[in-house]
Formats: structure tokens, C-alpha cells, sequence
């Protein structure tokens, strides 16, 4: 079908600097048939965090300013919306304006409970909104078969959920060899570098983060760079250089500049962007067990190091920074299993044939086919 079939709103706007967030290459895919609108997330009144209730009023009211501001948008003809914070307005506009509405979901709330029971002010609230929102969307997109079942279990109908795993673009790597990106970041042609890359503000990622600084730094046998937003511990150990907030493309040449990468987060879907992003560019891993449940073909010393607890990983991170033919050995089958399960490329189709799905009954209901 050619030219623009549908009018999508996406909620919400990503920001301009493109990160190696899910929305950009979702936006970038269905731009290539349909055009996009967007409605921009509500600004913080406060860089300040707030105190927990503070930030219950903030977010109802954020809700209630996005489904207001998403009623002007008469011309869409799907909603999609791009996590349960956003799904929850998300509804609301769709069925205000009477179109469908797609969920993509990153993780399953109730199943993170289930596997954590961590943040309960935070988790079992939205456990709630969860089940409420599997009756009032029209279908939904999540990322591993086991968040599948859990929505499922939620309510929703399993005819109406597909998988597309959480992906990388692996053509985006970094072109530059590892002598010419340090070069261009002005690191240290001679240091072994290691790296840890996130959003710090996120708690798992904060506790990763304070683990390394306290109880990793000090034993290695390099530099250890961090890159990213947020909010650092007091005292960094002297081992540790803070890169900043990198875009995209800079961020890239950062993974090849360094010889191994460490994610120690423990609380997570499982499917690590950041753990993605290493393995494409074949840098050679250090990673926790809850890694598996998001990418199960990842195997102990085949594609990454994988740790079950604390001590495990700092003792896996001291020997791989010791072993050059382990690196060599992940650093040649880390991107396999991009190439062959964790590629954008590889669901392209597959997310414009279920936005299709809806485009088709558009046409239907109107009573003519070809482009909207």
C-alpha cells in the first residue's frame, strides 16, 4: 500500500535526543507508512523529586492534562501508547474520540511483583490499573512470552497480544575500531576500560550503581566509565570517570571504545536494552542471572559472564578482565544472537501488519479501500 494510511497518535512524545529507548525505532518503523502525531508529556514544575504522595498528585493530574490535551486530536485514527503510565490517558482519549487503541508493553506489572516484591507504593497500584486497562485497550504488543501470560492472567485476551521483544538497531553500531573511538572520546589508548551506561535515577540502576562504586571499583584492574542522567553517589571511587549524558551515536562509540561491560541490575523485565546494546557491538560482558528471563538464549561464558549474586559477579568481572581469550570468545558470539532474535529489523513487518490490522478495519467501516 503506498503514500499515508493512517493518522497515529503516539503517547508520548520521546524527547528530541535520541536514546536507545523503545519509542525512536517504533516512530521511525510506522513513520515509513503512516504519519505520526504526538502528544508531549506534561514538564516537571520541579527538577526536585518529590515526596511519594506528591508525586501521586502530580502524575493523576499529569493524566488528567494529557487526556484533555489528547481530545483535540479529532483527526486521529489510532491510539498507541507506549507504557501503562500512558496507556491509562491513553484509553481514555481513544474511546473519547472512538478509535482503536495499541498498548506496548514493556513489562507486566504483576509480574515484576511476583518476581521482586520491590516498590510496593509504586507496583501494586498500577497492578490494579493494569487489569483495568487489559478491558479497554484494543490490543496489545509486549516484549517475552512470560509477560505475555502474565497479561493473560491479567484479563487480557491472548488473540489480541503479540510479541516483539525489546531490540536493537544492529546496523546503528559504531563503524569506528576501538583505537579510533577512544580517540575521538579522548580516553586512555592504554587503560582497560569498563562501563556501565542507564538512567541513574531509576532505582534498580541506583543500587547498581552504588554496588559498583563501593564493592567493585576498589578490586579493578582499569577504569570503570559511567554515561548517563541522573543523580551519582557522593563519593565516587577513583577508579570511576563520569562520561555524562551521551547522545546516541556517541554513546555507540563508547561501548567500543571500552574492553568489558557491566550490568549488575537485579530488578529488571529482564531484556536489558543496555545488555543488548554491548552484545551488538561484541563487547564482552558481565551480567546478572534476571538477564535470562528476557533473552533466554544467553549462555554463561558462550555470550556474556553471568553472575547469581554479588560476590559471583565481582569474582566473574576480575577473571574476565584477566582472560583475553574469554573476551574473545564473547566478543565473537554476543552479536549472533542480536543478528538472529533481537534486531529491529527482524519485526518491522510484523508491527506495520498489526497496526495494519486496524488500518484494514478503518477501510471497512468506511466502506472503500486505499489510503485514509
Amino acid at each position: 500500500m503506498n503514500g499515508i494510511s493512517m493518522k497515529i497518535l503516539f503517547i508520548p512524545e520521546p524527547g528530541k535526543t535520541e536514546t536507545s529507548e523503545r519509542s525512536y525505532p517504533l516512530i521511525k518503523i510506522l513513520e515509513k507508512r503512516h504519519e505520526l502525531l504526538f502528544l508531549k508529556p506534561p514538564g516537571n514544575p520541579t527538577q526536585k523529586r518529590p515526596s511519594w504522595p506528591m508525586r501521586v498528585f502530580q502524575r493523576l493530574q499529569n493524566i488528567k492534562q494529557l487526556i484533555e490535551e489528547g481530545k483535540k486530536f479529532k483527526e486521529a485514527d489510532l491510539v498507541l501508547c507506549r507504557d501503562y503510565m500512558h496507556a491509562l490517558p491513553g484509553s481514555r482519549i481513544a474511546k473519547h474520540l472512538g478509535i482503536p487503541c495499541i498498548w506496548d508493553s514493556e513489562r507486566s506489572m504483576k509480574l515484576f511483583w511476583e518476581d521482586h516484591h520491590q516498590y510496593p507504593v509504586q507496583t501494586l497500584p498500577w497492578i490494579t490499573v493494569e487489569k483495568w486497562l487489559t478491558k479497554r485497550v484494543d490490543h496489545l504488543v509486549t516484549v517475552t512470552e512470560r509477560n505475555k501470560q502474565a497479561h493473560i492472567l491479567q484479563g487480557m485476551d491472548p488473540n489480541h497480544i503479540d510479541i516483539i521483544p525489546v531490540c536493537v538497531c544492529f546496523d546503528r553500531r559504531s563503524r569506528k575500531s576501538k583505537a579510533e573511538a577512544r580517540k575521538a572520546l579522548q580516553l586512555s589508548a592504554d587503560k582497560k576500560l569498563f562501563l556501565f551506561f542507564s538512567n541513574f535515577d531509576y532505582p534498580p540502576n541506583q543500587r547498581a550503581l552504588t554496588f559498583l562504586n563501593e564493592k567493585v571499583a576498589p578490586r579493578l584492574p582499569g577504569e570503570l566509565l559511567l554515561c548517563g542522567k541522573g543523580k551519582l553517589p557522593k563519593n565516587l571511587h577513583g577508579n570511576i570517570k563520569y562520561m555524562g549524558f551521551l547522545p546516541l551515536e556517541k554513546l555507540y562509540d563508547l561501548i567500543r571504545a571500552c574492553d568489558i561491560g557491566l550490568s549488575p541490575v537485579w530488578e529488571a523485565n529482564g531484556t536489558l536494552t543496555k545488555v543488548l546494546d554491548m552484545l551488538a557491538h561484541g563487547t564482552a560482558t558481565v551480567v546478572t542471572d534476571i538477564v535470562q528471563t528476557g533473552i533466554p538464549e544467553l549462555q554463561d561464558n558462550v555470550h556474556s559472564c553471568i553472575a547469581k549474586n554479588e560476590e559471583e559477579f565481582i569474582q566473574k568481572t576480575l577473571t574476565l578482565a584477566n582472560d583475553l581469550l574469554l573476551q574473545e570468545k564473547l566478543r565473537e558470539n554476543g552479536p549472533h544472537i542480536i543478528r538472529s532474535k533481537y534486531d529491529w529489523a527482524l519485526y518491522e513487518d510484523k508491527l506495520l501488519d498489526i497496526v495494519g490490522r486496524f488500518e484494514r478495519k478503518n477501510e471497512k467501516a468506511l466502506g472503500h479501500t486505499g489510503c485514509l
